[in-house]
């Protein structure tokens, strides 16, 4: 079983940053500020507290530095211990004892020395080449880029570490599990106080060992797959862990990286869902209009351009409305608030909220059920003319065949979701067409019935 002791202390840094500031020193100075900087020549021979937006450190601190703050930047020395919490921290000098820091993009230098361990949590840590840390390294963060050399062990939770350097002594790793993400980069967007964005390297998930990178302990990583350790890198033993999986996990690693097998079970339970779909609600739909979708289907097979043209506008003006009725609704609370009408400005934006609600199931249920229903009946009807004559006229046989077929289609990759879109339109189109041949209808009956 891994444990990691001090990775939790990674994870409580920034409670003992406020302790270390709390407790009291026998001599210590104290600045603070928008920027405060320790110039080259300058030796503070007590320990320092700093809290200010910019922090750089370019002199010699003889004691312990405590700082916080946006930037931090230490360039001289540090003869004590470092604790740290900042959005970015780098150090391209020298500390004498432990470094903690917490903070988003965390840095060692080329030229950056810690005496002791390292203990640091946040979001990238990046050691660069002729980086030294003399102790341990610990680290509870999202990516390390491990290019200096570590002198004691290296304890690391993190989703993406690459070592490059020489780590002396045991390396632990718990990258927990990959959620199918092998072979890609952490996202990565760091800002600082200002919101600048802040430049981190690019790391890729897992575990990396490259080349010239060398183990001179065991190495031990938890991770759902095996990963590749070039031959000569690890001095001790490799060994992996499954690790321990919670019940919802496992059900989304299985969703995330099915078997073949399962792959073409939820193929099919997808076209069984779809086909029951369509089939009820194309009954539904016959029961309550008997008429309506042989005559969308009728209108669709003899004008079927201009029904795709329509059911393009009709989508278009779907979204207008819901855009309008959204502004009304805004104007009209604002409107209801400013004559003090509070009981008639909630009743108006409940009203609202209702014909929103209207709107969108009843172009839901259009859309999507009304026009696979219509696709279904009118295909089933016209593959059945063809070849069985006799089961085009009944009312159930179509939209049954054309619900299986128009199943099968949708389960097709990209083609499946052309053939949907382009029922949704010659649907709505056709729904469109009719709803304007009953207006022009009843105007005509209404012009008849008033002449003398």
């Amino acid at each position: 079983m891994v444990r990691f002791p001090k990775i939790l202390t990674a994870a409580l840094l920034l409670v003992f940053l406020a302790v270390s500031v709390a407790l009291p020193a026998r001599a210590f100075d104290a600045k603070t500020g928008d920027t405060v900087t320790i110039g080259k020549d300058e030796i503070i021979n007590d320990d320092l507290y700093v809290a200010a937006g910019t922090v750089i450190v370019d002199g010699t601190i003889q004691g312990d530095l405590i700082a916080a703050g946006s930037t931090i930047v230490i360039n001289g020395t540090v003869e004590g211990d470092l604790i740290a919490a900042g959005a970015e921290i780098t150090i391209n000098g020298a500390v004498g004892d432990d470094a903690r820091i917490a903070g988003a993009a965390l840095t060692l230098g080329e030229n950056a020395s810690i005496g002791d361990d390292l203990v640091g949590a946040g979001a990238s840590f990046e050691s660069k080449i002729g980086s030294t840390i003399g102790g341990d390294l610990i680290m509870a963060d999202a990516q390390n880029l491990l290019m200096g050399d570590v002198t004691g062990n290296a304890e690391l939770a993190s989703a993406a570490v690459e070592i490059h350097g020489k780590i002396g002594g045991n390396v632990i790793v718990n990258l927990g599990v990959s959620n199918g993400n092998q072979s890609q980069t952490v996202p990565m967007n760091v800002f600082g106080g200002r919101g600048q964005q802040i430049q981190v390297p690019q790391v890729e998930t897992g575990l990396t060992l490259a080349d010239g990178a060398q183990v001179g302990g065991n190495l031990q990583y938890t991770y759902d797959h095996e990963v590749a350790i070039p031959a000569g890198i690890v001095a001790g033993t490799v060994e992996r862990i499954e690790p321990q999986l919670t019940p919802e996990q496992q059900r989304q690693m299985r969703a995330l990286n099915p078997t073949p097998a399962q792959r073409v079970i939820n193929s099919i339970l997808g076209i069984v869902r779809n086909f029951i779909t369509i089939l009820l609600v194309g009954l539904l739909l016959g029961w309550l209009f008997p008429t309506m979708v042989d005559k969308m289907g009728q209108t669709i097979q003899q004008k079927p351009l201009p029904a795709l043209g329509w059911g393009v506008a009709a989508w278009v003006v779907f979204f207008f409305s819901l855009l309008m009725v959204i502004l009304a609704l805004v104007l009209g609370a604002l409107f209801f608030g400013a004559l003090t009408l509070g009981s008639l400005s909630g009743l108006f934006i409940w009203g609202g909220l209702l014909v929103l609600f209207a709107l969108t199931f009843s172009f839901i249920f259009v859309a999507i059920f009304g026009a696979q229903v219509i696709a279904s009946q009118l295909g089933g009807k016209l593959l059945l003319e063809r070849i069985r004559p006799q089961w085009a006229a009944h009312r159930v046989w179509p939209l049954a065949f054309g619900a299986l077929i128009f199943s099968l289609i949708l389960a097709l990759p990209v083609v499946g979701g052309l053939i949907a879109l382009v029922a949704l339109f010659l649907g709505l189109g056709a729904l469109w067409m009719m709803a304007a041949q009953w207006r022009q209808a009843r105007k005509s009956s209404a012009i008849v019935n008033a002449a003398p």
